[in-house]
């Protein structure tokens, strides 16, 4: 799984749900930190994550808002370096509004006291997403269970980093006839007290550019977009955890028929996030 830093083109078609984060490993603030992931077996550790996506396409808006409490288990190393992480949803809460009219998901129901396990390495790729025992509907999921695994982890570089330094990430994909780049920004801002923890702040910026051929349920589009977006994380260097975070995104899309009949639409997708430790 090729892994962009929290958000993927699932979002963009309205599928997507999640929460990005980070457990690097770190030094001391004066030194720097070591931005990277690192688990040790057995490590556990349990998040609230609240997200909010909106979505206008031509007439019709939809929005969606989940809840989640997740605990996240590490349960095993490879001998190449990968985390072999278990992924627990405590309890799942979500609601979508259409036409003005606000009702709860069956997504709730079905991933509440349900577990997925994966892979995840140093920079946050997560690899090989399956479900431990029956998840009813699977097949129906898999692909926004993917999606939570994937935005799960923020790109880290792996590096080590002191106050005021800033870095920057890359990525350029093809996913389902889509071309998405994203070009990162990340600037380790000041160190600073987040629940009684010494943190670095990080801030980073990213921009989104698509382009190629959506297959949505309404049809084969040509897409032409682009977006921003704006995150900020707390890491906590001497426990290897993210403790907070917030972010939102923008995309703005042309989707012109591939039919070649039927109108231009232009879409949105406003897409907020916040996650924090428990």
């Amino acid at each position: 799984m090729n892994k962009p830093t929290g958000v993927h083109w699932l979002v963009v078609l309205g599928l997507a749900a999640a929460a990005l984060v980070a457990a690097p490993s770190g030094t001391p603030a004066e030194d720097g930190y070591h931005f990277a992931y690192k688990f040790d077996k057995g490590h556990v550790q349990q998040y609230k994550v609240n997200f909010k996506q909106e979505m206008f396409w031509g007439s019709f808006s939809r929005s969606a808002i989940v809840d989640m409490e997740v605990t996240e288990k590490c349960v095993g190393v490879t001998d190449d370096g990968l985390f072999e992480i278990e992924l627990v949803f405590d309890k799942v809460e979500a609601s979508v509004m259409m036409f003005d009219r606000m009702q709860n998901s069956g997504i709730g129901e079905g991933l509440t006291g349900q577990s997925i396990s994966y892979t995840v390495d140093k920079f946050g790729e997560t690899n090989d997403v399956r479900a431990i025992g029956y998840i009813e509907a699977w097949n129906q999921i898999e692909q926004l269970v993917n999606e939570i695994a994937n935005q799960f982890y923020v790109y880290l570089p792996a590096e080590t980093h002191a106050e005021g330094d800033k870095w920057e990430h890359t990525d350029e994909r093809d996913e389902d006839g889509m071309n998405i780049t994203e070009n990162w920004e990340y600037e380790f801002k000041k160190a600073e007290q987040v629940k009684g923890r010494d943190c670095a702040k990080v801030k980073a910026k990213v921009e989104f550019g698509i382009g190629g051929i959506a297959s949505t349920p309404g049809g084969d589009f040509n897409m032409d977009g682009e977006g921003d977006g704006d995150y900020e994380f707390f890491f906590d260097g001497a426990e290897n955890l993210i403790v907070k975070m917030k972010g939102s995104i923008e995309v703005k899309s042309d989707m012109v028929p591939v039919s070649g009949s039927g109108e231009e639409i232009e879409s949105t997708v406003v897409y907020e996030i916040q996650r924090e430790l428990l």
